[in-house]
């Protein structure tokens, strides 16, 4: 019986607990490798912005590359990643977004150099309140 009631109850917190956000994330997977700004993520509409769940980038050459994530020329985060295999995930699956970016602004990976880097980010684009 105790089982039982264990298992409905942690059924009942996985359905209450399961953001309703996530339905309308959307995926985007590629490469980026020009030295300077890539474009992730193209800018959206007037009004609307940019909301950043989670994003993971890796580097694919065994050239060492300054990484920064930006909010159109602004910098949010800098890593350095020294070698193919190296990467970075900020995940915040919490239900509260990680970052939400500047209105009508793009997500740029700035590179230090030509090196190819993969890159998956989970988004939505949320109109401005």
């Amino acid at each position: 019986m105790r089982i039982r009631y264990l298992l409905l109850t942690l059924c009942l917190l996985v359905l209450v607990a399961f953001p309703v956000w996530a339905e309308n994330l959307t995926v985007k997977s590629g490469t980026a490798a020009s030295n300077g700004d890539n474009e992730l993520v193209a800018a959206p509409d007037a009004g609307n912005q940019i909301t950043v769940y989670k994003i993971q980038v890796q580097n694919e050459t065994n050239t060492s590359t300054t990484a920064i994530l930006k909010s159109g020329s602004t910098a949010m985060y800098r890593v350095v990643l020294t070698s193919a295999g190296a990467g970075i995930v900020i995940d915040q699956f919490s239900g509260e977004p990680k970052w939400k970016l500047a209105p009508a602004t793009a997500l740029n990976l700035n590179l230090s150099g030509a090196n190819s880097h993969n890159y998956t980010v989970w988004y939505t684009v949320e109109r401005m309140r």
